[in-house]
């Protein structure tokens, strides 16, 4: 702390907090002669005592919800302070500091149109009951707060006019000036000057019990329909929602274990609208059925079932006489049963009442990773390692970092992906090693005559420093004593790609008991490496639409094996334009544009893997053996 009533030249220094080991505050802010400090390596809001400034003494620290606290500001009555987390997806809190020793969170905002994109608050300052903030890629959000524990978007202004996410956009905001304005800087495209209106929004708020005994609910879904607002009951059963534009809604309130119920309610500006509901319990239906193979009519154990109807989830699993019961509720359901070595089968608008519930399963291999059908992760990674979840998108300089979403059409909701969680782009990156997804073992040899394995993926390598990016995403087949190498993956997808083919006519290994591995690494020097892996699936080859890649027959390479020159004969396909040659180690040992040969007397004996690409994202592989 320094006094600048002595010499604002060289002012003394009349105060210092800690010694050695202090905290580092990222931001402060003192009012009333209470400093407001935002520890953001620890992720903490820390209030002190200033009044002697050579004696500062602590009165009480909170973790804000993303453990990076930015910045913070105090409202002008000393009760309230508002922070910022510098991460992607994280929000704007709200805390009661009128104690200083139980400093309580009363709510989290972040604008419901970019929620889950990635998008990062910088600053936000208090004036008047609003908040006014520097929401990078959203530009500037003013939300109000004259109840902090229900905070309302009220205003924005979009300074920045690319994707979300990242830290491009709104760097700072200034809302104190005489005439009201407000200044706006972007990092991007300069200096804006704002006119706002500083209008309070419509609160709604009340409490969600149950019929039957009285409890309150804890989670319960409230949603203002035909508007993007969703909240959810605390655990009290309290929930406090907000909008901007008054008028006549509609409210949906749902629960997993409850009788949807929707009720109406007339909102007005800077009134407080009370709704309390009561919810009913839907009646219980028991379900006794099996899983059983398609063709022979055997049972098949270890049958996932799953219940769904967009709002409630019932799962069982068959037993070693292909049986299972479950209770579910009088409604109808979409059905999806998976195992290992089966075909996922999907049976919609079931009803429990009226419909059988034998549920027979094709032989095969698929996942679309909505059930977990026994992958096994491996890894040496610091972070990024490969998880099934609902992907959370982040993003780099344009690109995409971790995909946003599965890819649309496939069964659920839910993909592999290499570390999920929220901030920038290295935030859960693979870091400082290797991880390896692997399936459950799989018989090809008494399933299919030729079989091809097929997968969408997406795949980021970028930044870093000392280099250009070297990382990859290689893809093998093991027996558990052999491994081939089926493809490498190093060139940035932006999202996900084609599906790829890889035919397996070359291979030798024991098709009866093989395994499928995607191997994602960050190799020094380190850079930004994210991964994604959905819709898997083995198929016939003669299965395969020549529409959508270019069917083995149509490219021929001779001599295999070769000792000097290998010849392409590929006169069928249109737009080839790459050719790369890999080592069985996955490492890139060529790369260039399509000859109909290639030289190969200078590369060590052993298999090689040959992948041609087209214009149009199809592509070929084929093993080769160079003597």
């Amino acid at each position: 702390i320094f006094d600048l009533n002595q010499n604002k030249w060289t002012p003394p220094v009349v105060g210092v907090h800690g010694s050695g080991g202090a905290e580092y505050a990222h931001d402060l802010m003192v009012q009333n002669n209470i400093m407001y400090s935002s520890e953001i390596n620890v992720g903490q809001l820390a209030l002190f005592d200033v009044t002697d400034k050579a004696n500062i003494v602590e009165l009480g620290t909170v973790n804000t919800s993303f453990n990076f606290t930015h910045n913070a500001w105090v409202s002008e009555d000393d009760q309230f302070v508002f922070t910022t987390d510098e991460r992607g997806n994280a929000f704007v809190d709200a805390y009661d500091v009128s104690d200083p020793t139980n400093i309580v969170r009363l709510d989290m905002f972040q604008p419901s149109e970019t929620a889950g994109n990635g998008v990062v608050p910088h600053n936000t300052h208090y004036i008047n009951g609003f908040l006014v903030t520097s929401w990078y890629t959203d530009g500037v959000v003013i939300t109000d707060v004259n109840r902090p524990e229900n905070m309302v978007k009220v205003g924005s202004y979009d300074t920045f006019l690319g994707g979300d996410g990242g830290f491009s956009g709104c760097w700072g905001v200034y809302p104190w000036l005489p005439s009201g304005l407000i200044l706006a800087t972007d990092i991007n495209s300069g200096l804006y000057v704002l006119r706002p209106n500083y209008q309070q929004g419509c609160y709604l708020e009340g409490v969600a019990t149950s019929a039957s005994d009285g409890s309150r609910i804890p989670n319960v879904m409230v949603e203002i329909l035909d508007t993007e607002v969703e909240k959810s009951t605390n655990f009290d059963g309290e929930y406090n929602a907000g909008i901007f534009e008054s008028g006549t809604y509609t409210v949906r309130f749902s629960h997993p274990l409850f009788i949807t119920h929707e009720a109406e309610a007339i909102l007005e500006n800077g009134e407080l609208t009370i709704l309390d509901v009561v919810l009913e319990q839907p009646e219980v239906v028991g379900v006794t059925g099996s899983v059983v193979d398609a063709e022979t009519g055997e049972v098949v154990p270890g049958g996932q079932v799953v219940f769904t109807n967009g709002l409630r989830v019932f799962r069982a699993t068959s037993g070693a006489d292909g049986t299972f019961g479950l209770n579910v509720f009088e409604e109808n359901y979409e059905v999806l049963v998976g195992v290992w070595g089966y075909l996922h089968e999907v049976v919609t608008d079931f009803d429990p009442m009226t419909d059988e519930a034998v549920f027979r399963v094709t032989r095969g291999y698929m996942d679309d990773f909505e059930l977990d059908l026994g992958w096994t992760v491996e890894s040496q990674a610091s972070t990024g390692i490969w998880e099934r979840a609902v992907p959370v998108g982040t993003g780099f300089q344009g690109q995409i970092s971790n995909i946003g979403e599965d890819i649309q059409g496939d069964i659920g909701d839910m993909a592999y992906v290499t570390g999920n969680g929220p901030g920038g782009a290295g935030a859960d990156d693979i870091d400082d090693g290797a991880t390896i997804l692997t399936s459950a073992p799989m018989d090809l040899e008494s399933l299919y005559e030729s079989p091809v394995i097929q997968y969408s993926y997406h795949f980021l390598n970028a930044g870093g420093q000392g280099g250009p990016p070297n990382d990859s995403l290689t893809v093998s087949l093991t027996d558990g004593t052999n491994t081939v190498l089926l493809a490498v993956h190093n060139e940035g997808t932006n999202g996900w790609s084609t599906i790829q083919n890889l035919f397996l006519d070359n291979v030798t290994l024991d098709f009866s008991q093989v395994s499928v591995s995607f191997l994602a690494t960050d190799d020094d020097p380190g850079h930004l490496v994210e991964a994604a892996i959905d819709i898997f699936r083995v198929v016939e080859a003669n299965s395969v639409s020549t529409e959508d890649v270019t069917n083995q027959s149509f490219i021929a390479v001779y001599p295999n094996p070769a000792n000097s020159v290998i010849n392409i004969d590929a006169k069928e396909v249109q737009g080839l334009s790459t050719i790369k040659l890999y080592d069985n180690m996955g490492r890139l040992v060529h790369k260039g544009e399509f000859e109909p040969s290639i030289d190969v007397s200078a590369y060590e004996s052993g298999v090689y893997l040959l992948e041609l690409s087209s214009d149009n994202g199809n592509s070929y592989s084929s093993r080769i053996v160079i003597e």
